[in-house]
């Protein structure tokens, strides 16, 4: 079968309304770089089944990660431009320029007050949600009071990654009324938003928060032990030494072995300093 009529039963299976076939398909499209397959898997990211949610996320984000390594003319655009050009591609650009910016900011830091203004105002008004999740992840890099009432109110959003993202940034704002909002998300069916939540609540050192990321790891679902990963690596890698050790004897999954090897990694980072 050559690529393209392999892209087209793929396609096929991502619209078939089936979550096992869907699942598969999705799995499969993390090893193409070919660009058509996004609004598919976009749309697969949207499924109310969780695995076929994991796996479009993750072959999504991966195709554009490929793509975007290959665009070195935007690469060497972001290098070159300052805070005050930054400030007006939000103030006055498109969605691409102001696509472009947020890069700028999380790639080289270039960021101060006045940018951060500028894109608590956009985010107001903003009604993309790609946009919107772009912008949000801004604020999980850097702290910004002004923006904690948006927050809050992107918390009820349709789009989940724009809730999951909110989530990740709320870990600046530590108070009663933060702590009583994300213990509600710990239910939450999808896994990124319940990971995400457990994250921020250890950081904020809630009790029990701790063995409810374990109790996550060892669930058993795929997409549930990525996320518990993922979170256990931002929060503190050397407390979950045991927990990336328990993963390399127990577990087969390529992607799931590769995380707890970055965990293992990031220890040796942490205790060597």
């Amino acid at each position: 079968m050559n690529e393209s009529v392999a892209i087209k039963q793929i396609i096929e299976d991502l619209l078939s309304g089936d979550s096992e076939i869907q699942k598969t398909a999705a799995k499969a499209c993390y090893n193409m770089k070919d660009p058509s397959l996004i609004p598919y898997l976009k749309g697969a990211c949207k499924s109310d089944n969780t695995g076929v949610r994991y796996f479009a996320k993750k072959s999504l984000f991966h195709i554009l990660e490929s793509l975007r390594k290959t665009d070195d003319h935007d690469l060497e655009k972001i290098k070159s431009l300052t805070e005050k050009k930054i400030y007006d591609m939000i103030l006055n650009g498109d969605s691409d320029e102001l696509l472009l910016a947020i890069r700028a900011i999380k790639q080289e830091r270039k960021v101060n007050n006045q940018i951060l203004d500028a894109l608590c105002n956009v985010l107001k008004k903003e009604e993309n949600e790609y946009v919107i999740s772009n912008i949000i992840s801004v604020f999980s890099m850097f702290s910004y009071k002004k923006v904690y009432p948006l927050l809050i109110d992107k918390l009820r959003y349709k789009d989940l990654r724009v809730v999951a993202n909110t989530i990740e940034a709320l870990q600046y704002y530590k108070s009663s009324k933060t702590i009583f909002i994300l213990t509600q998300f710990l239910k939450h069916k999808d896994n990124r938003i319940k990971a995400n939540a457990l994250s921020v609540l250890m950081k904020f050192s809630v009790e029990g928060i701790q063995k409810q990321l374990v109790k996550m790891l060892h669930n058993g679902k795929l997409w549930e032990m990525d996320s518990a990963l993922y979170a256990m690596i931002q929060i503190d890698p050397v407390v979950f030494e045991s927990e990336f050790e328990w993963v390399l004897t127990n577990e087969s999954d390529e992607a799931i072995i590769q995380k707890a090897i970055d965990g293992l990694q990031k220890c040796k980072t942490e205790t060597a300093r």
